[in-house]
């Protein structure tokens, strides 16, 4: 079943989760690690290898988007209070704008310190600002406080993900993990 369905969601949405995980992980770990190297040809590999990730999120995100607005969601599971659904909406609204902002401010950062942003060594992206210390900085504090928000924001995701399963007994993991219906 590739499509959502009124009890679960499809595998093109569970396959988007999931890879945009993979990738937000990934790069939140490229990201904490090229922090502390020292300058010079390897770390710029590094750094463009971050860039890569965060673009291919910025289109995962976008994907992901498309998809559940051509595909509705499944419906909320008996039991779960209203104001804990609205909650959860709440952090997915957020978390698609973090995933979304956190990419182009990291592009806006790369032009503004003169780097070239290229996904995969093999697209060459446009500048989307000319070179500007000051915009770098800028642009270099609002990516961290952002991925300080992810993070925020995925813990309240996984928390009331286990909530839901361990205290509630309400199988809404379930509806996200790869083969497995709730």
């Amino acid at each position: 079943m590739w499509r959502n369905t009124p009890q679960s969601y499809g595998g093109v949405a569970k396959v988007l989760h999931w890879l945009t995980f993979v990738f937000l992980f990934g790069n939140a770990w490229l990201g904490l690690y090229m922090n502390d190297l020292p300058k010079g040809p390897e770390t710029e590999a590094v750094y463009a290898l971050h860039r890569a990730f965060g673009i291919t999120i910025l289109l995962l995100v976008a994907l992901r988007l498309l998809w559940r607005w051509t595909n509705p969601r499944p419906a909320p599971l008996a039991g779960v209070a209203p104001g804990n659904w609205r909650l959860a909406r709440l952090v997915q609204g957020a978390f698609y704008a973090v995933m979304l902002a956190m990419p182009l401010v990291g592009w806006i950062g790369s032009s503004a310190a003169g780097a070239t942003v290229l996904w995969f060594g093999n697209l060459e992206l446009p500048a989307l600002a000319g070179r500007d210390e000051g915009l770098k900085e800028a642009m270099v504090l609002t990516h961290r406080l952002l991925f300080y928000t992810l993070f925020g924001l995925l813990v309240l995701h996984v928390a009331g993900a286990l909530k839901h399963r361990f205290k509630d007994r309400i199988d809404v993991l379930g509806r996200m993990l790869p083969a497995r219906e709730p």
